[in-house]
């Protein structure tokens, strides 16, 4: 199933106007040279915007954002925990959960747009998964 990532104004406003600021004046100016290079970077920006998402499969959860894919054993996942932590990761959201997996505490940040669907998938998965607080009270909810 297929979860997109929630997406923050603040964020849009940040990736939108770095678009608009240096697409539209290159355009306005006529400047071919200033698009051929604001336009290929812009497009990219907009893989990212448009294209981060986590498909949770039957034994691992497929990590997108733009080009890059990454992957998750579900056995593997210890924990699940509710953070605002701002490091970088493949969220368009601070509102994101963390993910602890695999033998040496590894964890990925993501922040699905239907955070109780995504979580109670995954549980079903592996019911061994430790929550914190804040997971649990989604899940109460």
């Amino acid at each position: 199933m297929y979860f997109s990532s929630k997406k923050d104004l603040w964020l849009a406003v940040v990736v939108w106007g770095a678009i608009f600021a240096t697409n539209v004046p290159a355009f306005i100016l006529g400047e071919i040279a200033g698009l051929a290079i604001a336009l290929p970077i812009s497009l990219f920006i907009c893989w990212f915007w448009f294209a981060t998402g986590y498909i949770v499969e039957d034994k691992e959860i497929i990590l997108k954002y733009g080009p890059v894919k990454n992957s998750v054993a579900i056995q593997e996942i210890k924990k699940l925990s509710k953070t605002k932590n701002p490091m970088s990761a493949p969220a368009l959201s601070l509102d994101r959960i963390e993910i602890e997996y695999g033998r040496f505490a590894d964890f990925v940040l993501v922040s699905p747009e239907k955070e109780r669907e995504f979580i109670l998938l995954i549980l079903k998965k592996n019911p061994e998964i430790e929550l914190d607080e804040k997971i649990k009270r989604i899940l109460n909810d």
